[in-house]
């Protein structure tokens, strides 16, 4: 039965492409042609240079230990740390364990000691510790500079330099990573990359701009070949 009706639709649908929507077929023949590159570049998979990575693994994970190492030590010395320890025995700020990517850590260092006037995080219960609502508070604060650099080098060294590692290559010794693509991925008709119900990685995240753009230089083209790139700066759909 559901094979009849799967025929059924297939025939409804095929004479409509024929008749009414001569357009639609076209971009339905577009379609079909690009889903055969896109299960190219899914089979083959994207060569990494391990060497490399392994090269920006330590250079993350030591500016990560030079970062926190410093940001632990200035609050040591601020006197309003030092305030807060003296009066909350109990709770004592707990410098030495300080992570800058603990929101709760953090929100007890800029609201209960630093004392910065309190703004909602969009979403959550809790008061917002995110980029855009802490950088106007650098300039009095420059500690959150740092702060910030720290969770920016922590996330482009696990999601991008450590998780690729650990995903690549069923077949190590072909040092490849792979992924899939979604043509329906998203609302603008871009493909979407990645899946995280198997931990696949998202291929298509990597910073492309600023510093941290060197980690695309860990995909490597096949020999005799050759990476090209292109980007929609302005895209408009007009319906």
């Amino acid at each position: 039965f559901p094979v009849t009706i799967t025929y059924i639709l297939y025939k409804y649908q095929k004479h409509l492409f024929d008749t009414e929507f001569q357009d639609l077929k076209n971009v339905f023949s577009i379609e079909m042609e690009a889903i055969k590159h896109i299960w190219k570049a899914q089979t083959e998979g994207f060569i990494l240079d391990i060497p490399f990575l392994k090269q920006l693994e330590k250079k993350y994970s030591d500016k990560l230990l030079s970062l926190i190492t410093d940001i632990r030590k200035q609050l040591s010395e601020m006197p309003k740390v030092k305030l807060w320890n003296q009066h909350n025995e109990i709770n004592k700020f707990d410098i030495e364990n300080f992570n800058p990517r603990s929101a709760q850590q953090c929100r007890v260092l800029l609201y209960d000691i630093f004392k910065l006037p309190q703004q909602k995080s969009r979403g959550t219960k809790g008061l917002a510790v995110s980029k855009n609502k802490l950088l106007p508070f650098v300039k009095d604060y420059p500690i959150i500079k740092q702060i910030l650099e720290y969770r920016n080098v922590s996330t482009i060294l696990n999601t991008f330099v450590l998780k690729v590692q650990s995903c690549y290559g069923e077949v190590k010794e072909t040092n490849k990573v792979y992924t899939n693509f979604n043509s329906m991925g998203a609302p603008t008709g871009r493909l979407s990359s990645g899946s995280k119900k198997v931990g696949l990685p998202n291929t298509q995240n990597f910073p492309a701009r600023g510093e941290h753009a060197i980690v695309r230089q860990s995909f490597l083209a096949p020999e005799g070949n050759l990476f090209i790139s292109g980007d929609f700066v302005c895209f408009l759909y007009i319906s």
